[in-house]
């Protein structure tokens, strides 16, 4: 009897993130649509920060290019640039 109580718990040397660890990696086997919706999960977020990356960077340079055209256009700074 103390065998089959003991028998679902976790070895003296595995410790519980690894007994967890393994049961994810069995559920993520044995449900395949659960597995394939957490990859498009993963991946639709590194378009998401692509997307945000590249926006940043065009909002950069369309500050650079009117803070350029604003400084070309001083009176005060001519001569200086």
């Amino acid at each position: 009897m103390a065998s089959l109580l003991t028998a679902d718990l976790p070895s003296e040397d595995e410790d519980d993130q690894d007994f967890s660890r393994g049961d994810w990696m069995a559920f993520k086997k044995s449900d395949q649509a659960a597995n394939e919706e957490l990859i498009a999960h993963t991946n639709s977020n590194k378009r998401y920060l692509d997307k945000v990356d590249f926006l940043k960077r065009a909002e950069l340079n369309e500050y650079e290019q009117e803070t350029a055209k604003r400084l070309k256009g001083d009176i005060r700074l001519r001569g200086q640039l």
